[in-house]
């Protein structure tokens, strides 16, 4: 990387990037939004066929939304972020140490 390319300045280039191409898949960036609105079908369908299934004496347990970068899975602990800034300066000097 540039050294005279300021973190300010890849801070806001990282910003514009558009949904989709960030490549760390635990990041909600990473998906495109058609993504999430597929995700939001999938939830819809799942939860009408509970209460269908529930309207004629099922006794099924509510299904759980589909899993979306950025949210928590069940059972794992949440993960700390950090922020553009720190991420920019992992790219020059490997985590801040140069």
């Amino acid at each position: 990387m540039d050294p005279s390319v300021s973190l300010r300045r890849v801070d806001l280039a990282l910003r514009g990037l558009p949904m989709g191409v960030w490549p760390d898949a635990e990041s909600p960036a990473s998906w495109h939004v058609s993504d999430y609105l597929l995700a939001n079908l999938i939830d819809a369908v799942r939860e009408l066929t509970w209460v269908v299934a529930r309207t004629n004496g099922a006794k099924a347990k509510k299904p759980d939304p589909v899993y979306r970068p950025g949210s928590r899975r069940p059972g794992k602990p949440a993960q700390k972020r950090g922020s553009w800034a720190e991420f920019a300066r992992s790219l020059i000097g490997g985590g801040g140490d140069g």
